[in-house]
């Protein structure tokens, strides 16, 4: 019997509303100079015609791996694992529809990973574009630095043996940052990053998405994120991210009546001084959502 020699790259594309860009995103993909590769297109329940343009892509495409997944919504971090469950790579390259790739950015990414087989992920620079062109630098890849920012772009490929030794990335993380999450979790647990010193992904900047999103909750996802990472954070201020997270259970519970709108007027204000003062206990969080309603 022949032996199906398997890609080491396995590329996953989450799709929810973005059918009109994913043509580009693959695009970049088919042009990649090493040809070792799957996609696994993720259609995450979009309302859109994004099972359309995925089944056109693919026939437009016969020679190349490239394969279709339909799911009810789960958000980003639920498409994202569906992906990298089904990929049969040694490598992930997560890419969102509305991003782009290097043509030489498989080819380098795994030409740095093969110098040294403890490494667990490889990150490029970023070559921003859109409503906002600039360029950002990547890095350091460690946990200290990681609990402060994001160091990382998602688009950072890695083995799949990390994310199955992490459990992929986690999906309580439905408004954003579920990347940094995960690099969090990589760092702590001791992997080992390559930092490729050019512009490799290309990051389509818009006035509205995802990670404005995310920027508007910073503080909600950043509370819910340091409960996850105890060591990286002093007893204060876990103590305060878990009033934060008991709060937004609390309105997450009522969420047919409440909404991330009126936990923006809740704790639009927040900070680490005001925080303690303004809330005071749980007790009253009830009559001050109230307040904000009335």
């Amino acid at each position: 019997m022949r032996k199906i020699k398997l890609p080491r790259v396995s590329i996953v594309i989450p799709c929810y509303k973005q059918a009109s860009l994913l043509s580009d995103a693959v695009g970049s993909v088919v042009l990649q100079e090493c040809t070792d590769w799957e996609l696994i297109i993720v259609n995450d329940g979009s309302p859109d015609n994004t099972n359309e343009v995925a089944i056109d892509l693919i026939r437009s495409h016969p020679t190349r791996f490239i394969s279709l997944i339909n799911q009810p919504n789960q958000g980003l971090a639920g498409a994202r694992n569906s992906g990298v469950r089904a990929a049969q790579g040694e490598f992930i390259l997560p890419l969102d529809a509305d991003d782009l790739i290097h043509p030489q950015m498989l080819l380098k990414c795994l030409a740095a990973a093969d110098t040294d087989s403890t490494i667990d992920v490889v990150h490029s620079d970023v070559v921003c574009f859109g409503a906002t062109e600039r360029i950002d630098y990547t890095g350091p890849f460690d946990a200290e630095a990681l609990a402060m920012n994001n160091r990382l772009v998602y688009c950072s490929m890695y083995r799949k043996t990390l994310w199955e030794s992490l459990g992929g990335y986690d999906t309580s993380f439905q408004i954003g940052y579920e990347d940094w999450n995960f690099w969090r979790s990589a760092a702590e647990s001791g992997a080992k990053a390559y930092h490729l010193k050019e512009f490799f992904f290309m990051y389509r900047v818009k006035p509205e998405s995802m990670i404005t999103t995310a920027m508007k909750y910073d503080t909600v996802i950043r509370s819910h994120m340091a409960v996850r990472h105890p060591k990286s954070h002093t007893a204060e201020e876990l103590m305060i991210a878990g009033l934060i997270n008991q709060a937004f259970d609390l309105l997450e519970q009522s969420r047919q009546s409440l909404s991330l709108k009126v936990f923006d007027l809740v704790f639009g204000s927040y900070n680490e001084e005001t925080f303690p003062k303004k809330l005071g206990s749980l007790n009253n969080l009830a009559e001050l959502i109230q307040s904000k309603l009335a």
